[in-house]
């Protein structure tokens, strides 16, 4: 079935709520935030105040959505491993970010406490 949405455009979609929601995360346990329900990750957003909040999805499209994000999140599931070269920061953190959203958290905290491999240049 063809939804419109490319996994591109769903990977920067999941990747944006994961980002827009890590600035409360001093205060409260990200790994909590993670949540699994009946097979589905899903990621549950700091409360946001009513008058920012967006209208409600129904529930089955916000079913549906978490379906289509969840394809993304397992597709790169285990391919954890931050490659700091030239401009993979940019393919690597996306995939290591769906490996925290599904629990692979210390694994993904040490990728992303690897040393920049171009430390030493003019690239760092």
């Amino acid at each position: 079935m063809k939804t419109g949405i490319t996994t591109k455009t769903m990977t920067v979609f999941v990747i944006s709520i994961c980002i827009a929601s890590t600035s409360a995360w001093a205060e409260h346990n990200p790994r909590e935030m993670v949540k699994r329900d009946n097979d589905l990750i899903r990621f549950e957003a700091l409360p946001v105040p009513s008058q920012w909040r967006n209208p409600e999805w129904p529930a089955d499209e916000e079913t549906a959505f978490w379906e289509r994000a969840n394809h993304a999140i397992r597709h790169f599931e285990t391919q954890i491993g931050v490659n700091t070269h030239g401009e993979m920061e940019k393919r690597t953190f996306p995939v290591t970010m769906y490996n925290y959203l599904s629990g692979h958290f210390d694994a993904v905290i040490r990728a992303l406490q690897t040393p920049d491999a171009q430390r030493d240049t003019d690239h760092a």
